[in-house]
């Protein structure tokens, strides 16, 4: 009996060690996991732009017998009775994780317009953080400044307003901090850059830094108000003045809202009052105040139709108001006016037809350019008229 649970106690020990004995020697055999590195976030690249052709015909400038003069105060399509290329813009875009890098070319006639270099180059081309609530960018950008943008389709007109060209900005170089709540219903954001439209501060233009500021309130998808500021020396303002050192502060304040009131129709206002505190005798303490009233309305999915209606005055001519020169010594400001009617269609979702009256009106010391005023002082368009009429066609593709 003791040799039975003898030899039984051994046949199980023998069978535990054949099942334990395989498991054991692939453990051993099995390395132990290591942790591997934190792969690099895949970009996500984005490409789209835009091609922008269009033809206006200066109905002024043809009833003076001076067709293809051009036409003042009208930006960018400044080109008179010839179908033109106003702008070519390849955006590329990368996104990987918090880091986003941005560039945008641009051709086209605009490119002048716009105190680029002739040909291609770039007009936006930043590099931007985002850490929780807050962004960091740095490099080109366009403006915060106004309530119409470079692109056209971008806007509810097809020309642009006399405060988009003669007040602000269209581009800057430098950086930007900027904070946005969760709900996107307020942000802030400061800015410090090479003057307005200046990709340094060094050469001709010795302008030093400006500094800007931009509220933004969102309290629901209808509405938006925007406060915006810009302060510093500039050796460009607007591209009109070219005398201006370090000392010649220059400054903007602005207010732009916009608020659809229905599905269908959607007004916006962009009010200005800005001016110059020079340091040199080349110029005098000025200012200058301008209201856009915007309308617009979706006749259908693919109609719509846009009022703009602007005044923009300044107390002397150093703004540049159509180039426009007082004809009061004792009252030396310039104004000028004008209203544009523009009627859309959207071809389809990627290209956009328009067709644009625009009517001018150049007034000097309260009343219309004329040349038999007392002093004389002739209008700023063709043969010395005091207003202007043209009309434009233009088409969009983006991508």
């Amino acid at each position: 009996m003791r040799k039975s649970s003898r030899l039984i106690n051994w046949l199980i020990s023998v069978a535990l060690a054949a099942m334990v004995t395989p498991a054991l020697a692939d453990t051993a055999a099995t390395p132990a996991a290591t942790a591997s590195p934190t792969a690099a976030p895949t970009p996500v690249v984005s490409v789209d732009g835009l091609v922008d052709a269009y033809y206006t015909y200066n109905f002024t400038n043809s009833s003076k017998g001076v067709n293809g003069m051009g036409n003042n105060g009208t930006f960018f399509n400044t080109t008179d009775d010839a179908f033109s290329l106003a702008l070519a813009e390849v955006d590329v875009k990368a996104v990987m994780g918090s880091a986003t890098g941005f560039v945008a070319l641009v051709g086209g006639s605009s490119n002048g317009s716009l105190a680029l270099n002739p040909g291609i180059d770039f007009l936006q081309a930043y590099a931007a953080y985002t850490a929780g609530q807050f962004t960091l960018t740095g490099g080109r950008f366009s403006t915060w400044m106004g309530n119409e943008v470079i692109e056209s389709n971008g806007n509810w007109n097809y020309s642009r307003s006399l405060l988009f060209w003669y007040t602000i900005p269209l581009w800057h170089q430098g950086i930007s901090v900027a904070y946005t709540t969760p709900d996107s219903k307020f942000g802030i954001t400061g800015y410090i850059t090479n003057g307005w439209n200046n990709a340094s501060t060094s050469g001709y233009y010795d302008v030093g830094k400006t500094y800007g500021l931009q509220l933004k309130f969102a309290p629901d998808a209808n509405n938006t108000v925007l406060l915006n500021g810009i302060f510093g020396s500039n050796g460009a303002f607007a591209g009109s003045v070219a005398n201006f050192d370090q000392g010649d502060s220059h400054y903007v304040a602005e207010l732009v809202a916009s608020t659809n009131v229905s599905d269908k129709f959607s007004l916006a206002l962009d009010a200005e009052y800005g001016g110059i505190s020079p340091s040199s005798e080349q110029l005098t303490t000025a200012s200058f105040w301008g209201a856009a009233l915007y309308g617009k309305y979706q006749i259908s999915s693919d109609w719509s139709l846009a009022l703009r209606l602007e005044e923009l005055e300044s107390s002397d001519s150093w703004l540049g108001i159509y180039g426009q020169q007082s004809a009061s010594t004792n009252n030396p400001y310039v104004e000028g006016r004008e209203a544009t009617l523009t009627i859309s269609h959207n071809l389809n979702s990627n290209l956009l037809f328009r067709l644009e009256g625009r009517y001018d009106y150049a007034l000097t010391g309260g009343t219309a350019d004329d040349p038999t005023a007392t002093p004389a002082v002739p209008g700023p368009f063709a043969a010395g008229q005091g207003s202007q009429f043209t009309g434009s066609g233009s088409i969009v593709f983006n991508y």
